[in-house]
């Protein structure tokens, strides 16, 4: 005969259950990614049509923007503006990036057919 014990606590999950949910959750965020990036590119290749190429990576760049501080906002974290020179140095480093390398990328994927970007985004 065997005798149960209650506690008073929810029972606990299996832990084969839970570990197949977080399975279940990186592929949806994988497909969550998937789609906004194929959605960023086709929108972006159509923005190139109409706007120059130096807009439409402005804009990219500000709905990134907009995107963490409202991430940030909402989960609580505590946004620094002035204190570490560390983070001055990296953003400067990242902006001469930008300049000598994703900028001429944008622009050669903003004014190629939408065929040959997948070709292009491999390459880069």
């Amino acid at each position: 005969m065997e005798a149960e014990i209650t506690t008073g606590k929810a029972a606990e999950q299996n832990p084969v259950h839970a570990e197949e949910n977080r399975a279940a959750q990186a592929y949806l965020s994988m497909l969550w990614g998937a789609l906004a990036f194929a959605s960023m590119g086709a929108l972006g290749h159509l923005a190139g049509e109409r706007c120059s190429w130096q807009l439409v990576a402005l804009a990219r760049a500000s709905l990134a923007l907009v995107f963490s501080l409202i991430f940030a906002l909402a989960s609580g974290v505590r946004l620094v503006l002035f204190k570490p020179a560390t983070l001055w140095i990296r953003s400067l480093s990242g902006s001469i990036g930008i300049l000598l390398v994703i900028a001429p990328t944008v622009w050669l994927l903003l004014h190629s057919p939408l065929r040959r970007r997948a070709e292009i985004d491999s390459s880069t």
